[in-house]
C-alpha cells in the first residue's frame, strides 16, 4: 500500500495551477480533434465503403469512440486531481466565493436526475432535510467533482437512490443504496491509503473525492457503513457568516443558467464514460 502522505502527492508537484489548466486544455483539444476525425471517417465510410466491409468498419469506429470517451474522462480526472491536491496543499491567498449550498444542491439534483433519465439509468438523487439557506465558501467546481464521481460510482455499483441532506451541525451527508465501498475504498477515503489494486485499476474518482474535500477545507468522515450495502459519507463544513455583498437582490437568472449548463455537461461526461466502460 502507498503511505497516506504519498497519496496526496503522487500526481504532483505542480508548481502552479496553470499546470492543471494548461494540461486539461491541451488534452481536451487533442481529444476533440480525435473525436472529430473519427466522426468524419464514420460519415465517409457510411457513404462510400462497400457493403461487404461497411458494418465491420462502422463497428470498429464506434468502439474507438467509446474508448476515447473512457480515456478522456481518465485524463480529465488526472488533471482535476492535480488541481485539487495542489490547492489542498497550499494556503489560500485569494478570496473564496460564497455560495448557498441549499440552492446549489437543489440545482445539482435536478440536473443530475435529468441526465440520469436521458441515459436510462434507474438511479435518482433525492434531497432530504435542508435549511432554507446554508452559506459556505467554496469553488463550485470542486463540489461538482465530488458529487459527480460519487454518483457515477453509485450507478456503476447498482445503486437506485442517492440522498443528500444537511444536519444542524453543518454536515453535508451523502447516502446511497449501492453495493457499497470495499475495504480498500474506505481506507482510501478515511486514511489516504491507496491499495495497489485501486492504483492498477485507475481509481481516480475516489482520489478526486478526497482531494477536492481537502481543497474545500471540508473534513471527510466515513462512519460505520450501512448494514447490507450502501455508502454514507459526512462532510463537515467550516463556519461561514453570509457576506451581505454576495446576497444578490437583482435577477440572477444568467448565473443560474450557466451553473445548470455546467452541471449538465459534468454529468454527461460521467455517464458517457461509464456507458463506454461497460461495453469494453
Amino acid at each position: 500500500m502507498m503511505p497516506p502522505e504519498q497519496v496526496d502527492s503522487w500526481l504532483l508537484p505542480p508548481e502552479d495551477l496553470s499546470l492543471r489548466g494548461g494540461l486539461k486544455g491541451r488534452l481536451a483539444g487533442e481529444f476533440c480533434l480525435l473525436e472529430s476525425q473519427v466522426d468524419a471517417l464514420t460519415r465517409c465510410l457510411d457513404k462510400q465503403a462497400s457493403p461487404a466491409i461497411r458494418p465491420l468498419c462502422l463497428k470498429m469506429l464506434a468502439e474507438m469512440k467509446q474508448s476515447l470517451a473512457v480515456l478522456e474522462r481518465l485524463a480529465d480526472n488526472a488533471a482535476d486531481l492535480a488541481r485539487g491536491t495542489a490547492l489542498g496543499s497550499r494556503p489560500v491567498t485569494e478570496p473564496v466565493p460564497q455560495c448557498d449550498l441549499a440552492e446549489y444542491l437543489e440545482a445539482f439534483s435536478a440536473c443530475a436526475n435529468e441526465e440520469l433519465a436521458v441515459y436510462r439509468r434507474p438511479l435518482r438523487v433525492e434531497l432530504g432535510r435542508m435549511p432554507a439557506m446554508l452559506w459556505v465558501r467554496m469553488d463550485e467546481i470542486f463540489l461538482d467533482g465530488i458529487l459527480g464521481n460519487l454518483i457515477s460510482n453509485a450507478v456503476a455499483c447498482g445503486g437506485a437512490h442517492v440522498r443528500l441532506f444537511c444536519t444542524p451541525e453543518r454536515k453535508l451527508i451523502y447516502e446511497d443504496d449501492s453495493r457499497g465501498l470495499d475495504a480498500a475504498g474506505l481506507a482510501l477515503l478515511r486514511d489516504g491509503v491507496l491499495d495497489q489494486r485501486l492504483l492498477d485499476t485507475g481509481a481516480t474518482g475516489l482520489l478526486i473525492v478526497r482531494a477536492y474535500a481537502a481543497a474545500l477545507g471540508w473534513a471527510l468522515a466515513c462512519p460505520a457503513q450501512p448494514q447490507g450495502g450502501g455508502v454514507r459519507l459526512e462532510f463537515s463544513l467550516p463556519p461561514c457568516e453570509p457576506d451581505p455583498g454576495c446576497i444578490l437582490l437583482e435577477d440572477d437568472t444568467l448565473s443560474r443558467h450557466l451553473r445548470c449548463e455546467r452541471l449538465h455537461r459534468g454529468m454527461q461526461r460521467e455517464l458517457t464514460a461509464l456507458a463506454a466502460a461497460e461495453t469494453e
